[in-house]
């Protein structure tokens, strides 16, 4: 199925996470998001760069997902994931996917297209509920 187009506008652009600087930015913004928060304790990035590759995770044995960020300019200002788990569908046989990993700058705008992008692949994939956060 082809995915319908992502939110645009003239400050903030929503795009599919495809290259690795794309993979960079989605590891890297919570550094940047919670760089002045004294109770956040920052992952390791290796683990994280694995938890998100079909390869390490056996999650993505039942489950496919996609990845969007948000960016204000060159800047990115968020992230989200939107996915389908087959065992949930063959358990509840309800068309509802997941989001999750969502994480911005506090701007209403920015988790709105974020949501919007998660919620219009979903839609594309045959899906007619969302639920969320689920992170994976």
């Amino acid at each position: 199925m082809e995915t319908p187009p992502l939110p645009s506008t003239k400050s903030l652009t929503i795009v599919p996470v495809q290259t690795s600087r794309q993979w960079r930015d989605f590891h890297h913004l919570p550094f940047k998001l919670y760089a002045d928060d004294p109770q956040w304790v920052p992952p390791l990035l290796l683990e994280r760069k694995f938890h998100f590759q079909a390869k390490h995770n056996p999650y993505f044995q039942h489950a496919r997902a996609a990845f969007f960020l948000a960016y204000r300019g060159k800047e990115p200002v968020g992230r989200i994931t939107a996915q389908i788990d087959r065992l949930h569908l063959e358990r509840y046989n309800d068309a509802t996917g997941h989001f999750g990993f969502i994480e911005a700058v506090n701007d209403q705008d920015v988790f709105d297209a974020l949501l919007m992008a998660a919620e219009s692949w979903l839609r594309a994939q045959g899906m007619k509920r969302v639920i969320g956060p689920v992170s994976f």
